[in-house]
């Protein structure tokens, strides 16, 4: 008898089978959306990474020179490492200065960067598919005060 019972069911049926690629059709789905995002938003964290870098270079360039740079090449190589010139997502920076401001934007992919968490001198607007993102910096000012350090703190008393 056990040989009949074994010799009977050696295989899965078309209905197991199929179940089973449903399920995991559906969780990698699941879990390839998910990790699509957190790619987006890491993409977009670099991307304000780098208009702080390029922000503080020309604050930099303006205090050494005192004019703001009129295109990114002017901030290299001296203040900003050559090769930037396009953000991650293959978009290029662009500079704009008033009298004491100077403004860095970028396109992104839409939804790659949320308002919430990124300050206040960062402003996101979007354009369809995609987000300018804009990042403002005043010129620097002297500093009047003096600074204290502090159990591993250094501030403006």
């Amino acid at each position: 008898m056990d040989g009949y019972f074994l010799s009977r069911y050696k295989a899965f049926t078309l209905v197991e089978t199929t179940l089973v690629l449903a399920i995991l059709f559906l969780l990698l789905s699941v879990i390839g959306v998910n990790a699509w995002g957190r790619y987006q938003a890491a993409k977009g964290e670099r991307t304000v990474k780098d208009l702080e870098a390029i922000a503080q270079a020309g604050v930099l360039y303006h205090s050494r020179i005192g004019a703001w740079p009129a295109v990114l090449g002017d901030l290299q190589p001296e203040f900003l490492s050559a090769g930037v010139g396009n953000n991650i997502f293959g978009n290029p920076f662009i500079l704009s200065s008033s009298a004491n401001m100077l403004t860095v934007s970028t396109l992104v992919d839409s939804g790659a960067l949320v308002q919430g968490n990124l300050g206040a001198e960062i402003t996101i607007v979007n354009q369809g598919n995609n987000d300018l993102v804009s990042l403002a910096k005043p010129a620097h000012v002297g500093v009047s005060g003096r600074l204290k350090y502090d159990k591993k703190r250094l501030y403006l008393q």
